[in-house]
């Protein structure tokens, strides 16, 4: 008979989870920061509200998701942080759950291990997300928005269990 216990499930009070995400206190703009390894490692919540500003701080070594207007599956939009460039942009997809999601046909390549401060703004149909770091800027929009529900989350993406993203100071309004 094996003594091992097996090992407890991770919480985020205030959050549901799937995966590994942790929280890091040694790491973000504030500190501490949500870890997320590329593993599809996700959380989420809904306030049931309707939030048309969110902004957040990420520092990623390649690639992370904020879902956004979703339904409690996930189903709705995301703005991705891509760092890794050569056609993979930072911009607006589709999901279909915390686990399924498109990838952004347009938008800028991001910047790799450097902190991103981001900024979301919906306007009627309209969402526009403006990022800048250290030496650079984005801007890039989301037309024909129609929200599937009022959860967002964070989703690590698939780029595997080395690979993480840092997101710090997440503000709704």
């Amino acid at each position: 008979m094996s003594s091992q216990r097996a090992a407890a499930p991770v919480t985020i009070p205030g959050w549901t989870v799937g995966g590994n995400p942790s929280t890091d206190p040694t790491v973000g703009l504030p500190m501490p920061s949500w870890k997320l390894p590329g593993d599809s490692s996700y959380m989420w919540r809904d306030d049931h509200k309707t939030y048309t500003r969110f902004s957040y701080r990420i520092e990623s070594q390649g690639l992370a998701d904020f879902f956004f207007g979703c339904n409690d599956k996930g189903a709705g939009h995301m703005f991705r942080i891509d760092t890794r460039a050569s056609g993979n942009f930072a911009g607006f997809a589709l999901t279909q759950s915390w686990t399924s999601w498109g990838a952004p046909t347009s938008g800028f390549y991001a910047p790799q291990d450097i902190w991103i401060a981001v900024v979301l703004e919906a306007r009627g149909p309209v969402v526009t997300a403006r990022c800048t770091w250290i030496g650079g800027f984005a801007t890039v929009s989301l037309t024909g928005y129609k929200p599937a529900g009022t959860a967002y989350g964070l989703q690590g993406d698939g780029l595997g269990s080395t690979s993480y993203t840092w997101i710090s100071g997440l503000q709704t309004a």
